[in-house]
């Protein structure tokens, strides 16, 4: 059913509303957010035929239907976010012609969607190069990362080099001249520990704390080492039961409730966490 004229123009200007709320989608480029904007604030008005919609936002410049027409009359409703002005909405009309009051409310609405759509943008903008100077950072220091990695790698081949080629010769040399059990046990351990200084650890493994008595921490490094309880007890001077009342406790601290579980093994994986009480 056809209705009444005002009751058009408020449809009119709804449907205009809606359509501008449409186009403001972030997604696509401003200059054709701004076009379909003025086409539809300009079919929006009393007699398109006799009208211009023109909107300056940034440094885009559009108008529905036309190219800028020539300045008879105009009304001009500023863009405004906060209160500084971003740009204008233009309504420019024939001689014969004048603007209506809502035409002018209309224009206000649509300018406030707008500069919020503006706001919008900018916000996504800055999020954006925030977001590419974090990936740059990221970038930066991963390759700080492979760099320490590298020289990781390389002092510990440096290291085990010199092991083999200066430090492994002379322990050979010590063993042939140390006629006790107990002294070589120790040389043992010396020579097994010195094979785990060069070995890389993960992180797991350092955050790991058993907060080991000093004797417990050091009857766990000669376990480690590979020596029996035999040769710990020959070694520190104690007899193989206190070791073996030091293994119990070592696992204890450890969580090691599986007896399954070799306790050497689970000590040289976790070399680093055999700190003192």
């Amino acid at each position: 059913m056809d209705l009444p004229g005002e009751l058009q123009e408020r449809k009119k200007e709804l449907s205009c509303i809606y359509r501008v709320v449409q186009s403001l989608g972030l997604q696509n480029p401003l200059e054709k957010t701004l076009s379909d904007v003025a086409r539809s604030l300009h079919g929006a008005l009393t007699h398109p035929e006799k009208m211009t919609a023109g909107i300056h936002l940034d440094t885009n410049e559009v108008w529905y239907p036309s190219d800028h027409p020539e300045p008879e009359n105009r009304h001009t409703t500023p863009i405004l976010s906060g209160n500084q002005a971003i740009g204008e909405i233009i309504i420019v009309w024939e001689p014969d012609h004048s603007l209506l009051p809502q035409e002018a409310q209309l224009a206000e609405s649509v300018a406030a969607l707008l500069a919020h759509n503006a706001e919008q943008r900018q916000a996504e903008a800055e999020l954006r190069k925030a977001i590419d100077a974090e990936n740059r950072k990221t970038v930066a220091l991963a390759e700080v990362l492979l760099q320490i990695e590298e020289q990781h790698r390389r002092s510990q081949a440096d290291l085990q080099q010199d092991l083999q080629s200066r430090i492994f010769p002379l322990l050979s040399r010590l063993e042939q001249l140390l006629a006790g059990a107990a002294e070589r046990a120790l040389l043992e351990a010396l020579r097994n520990s010195l094979l785990q200084c060069g070995a890389s650890r993960s992180s797991r493994h350092r955050e790991l704390s058993l907060h080991l008595s000093p004797r417990e921490q050091e009857v766990a490094h000669l376990i480690a080492s590979g020596l029996s309880t035999k040769q710990i007890a020959q070694a520190l001077g104690i007899t193989g039961s206190t070791v073996e009342r030091h293994r119990h406790n070592i696992r204890k601290k450890a969580g090691i409730s599986c007896e399954g579980i070799h306790l050497a093994s689970f000590l040289r994986n976790r070399a680093d966490s055999l700190l003192p009480l």
